[in-house]
């Protein structure tokens, strides 16, 4: 088998697995325990969704430091989770 039908069979719809989308949120925690302004408390919030019948769903609700890059947190909460083989999209919105 030559490389063109090595490709050719690799992108048969039967073998594509399709992408699917996941939006998210990300909110720093603030603390306002003085006056003024509040300040990071290091810890952010990940809010996921999926739409499903055309509404938002709330798919997870993610807590991290920061310093962590967001998509690979959630990228580890759904291997963590059994979603590791599902090929998805992530979209901050």
């Amino acid at each position: 088998m030559n490389l063109f039908e090595t490709l050719g069979n690799a992108l048969r719809p039967e073998n594509v697995q399709p992408t699917k989308i996941l939006y998210y949120v990300v909110e720093l925690e603030l603390d306002y325990s003085d006056e003024f302004n509040g300040t990071t408390t290091g810890i952010k919030y990940i809010t996921v969704y999926s739409i499903g019948d055309y509404k938002p769903e709330l798919f997870a609700r993610l807590e991290c430091f920061n310093g962590n890059n967001s998509e690979e947190f959630i990228q580890g909460y759904l291997n963590d989770n059994g979603y590791g083989d599902d090929n998805f999209k992530l979209i901050n919105l």
